[in-house]
């Protein structure tokens, strides 16, 4: 049976056709997750243009990918210099930080009507805010693996930030504690909360695969 996958992504919503198999997942084309955020799943569909209502064979499924994080190994050990520096981590007993001043910085896009993504280095500061006011604008889809902050109008990450640090300065040290995982729909300067995974949920994890003490 076939299924229709909506593709959520950090520029665009794409859809593509497959087959779900065993009853337990679809099978798709890898360059259909590729960049993906979300997934909305319909089954038993004929027409998508209706609602669901309109069609009473379909089923929706809806799914958000959590644990939005990844570590690159690279080939041989980078050559530090004044320009290149490691960062540091947060540890799992690292705070909230609800309330904090954090750091953006990123490449992204500078607004909603930008073509394509910033030639230079673009850089914020933006409040944290709690998860529970996260979730206000997002629902269930904020967990503990997530860290969130408000957006004024204009200031906050946008579509190709995604990947990027999130940190607490401290003694001019940065200290990072989120990547940038998903924005708004809507667009970026809309003032709606940006979200990012938890360093510190992840901690135990990247020391466990790196063999770093954070």
């Amino acid at each position: 049976m076939r299924a229709l996958l909506k593709v959520g992504m950090d520029t665009a919503v794409n859809t593509t056709a497959d087959g779900n198999y065993g009853g337990h997942g679809v099978l798709t084309a890898a360059h259909c997750a590729d960049n993906a955020i979300f997934f909305n799943i319909y089954l038993g569909s004929n027409n998508v243009r209706l609602t669901a209502a309109e069609e009473p064979t379909r089923v929706e499924e809806s799914i958000r990918i959590i644990n939005d994080v990844a570590l690159i190994k690279l080939p041989s050990p980078i050559t530090f210099t004044p320009e290149i520096q490691p960062i540091c981590l947060a540890p799992s007993t690292e705070s909230d930080h609800t309330g904090d001043i954090l750091h953006i910085s990123g490449w992204g896009k500078p607004s909603d009507a930008a073509t394509g993504i910033s030639p230079v280095l673009h850089k914020v500061d933006v409040p944290c805010i709690s998860n529970a006011e996260c979730a206000a604008t997002y629902g269930a889809a904020i967990t503990a693996v997530n860290i969130c902050v408000a957006a004024t109008v204009g200031k906050g990450s946008c579509n190709g930030d995604s990947g990027g640090p999130l940190t607490y300065v401290n003694n001019a040290v940065h200290n990072q504690v989120g990547v940038f995982s998903f924005g708004s729909s809507a667009g970026c300067e809309v003032g709606l909360p940006a979200g990012f995974s938890r360093v510190s949920y992840f901690a135990d994890w990247i020391s466990s695969v790196t063999g770093l003490v954070i």
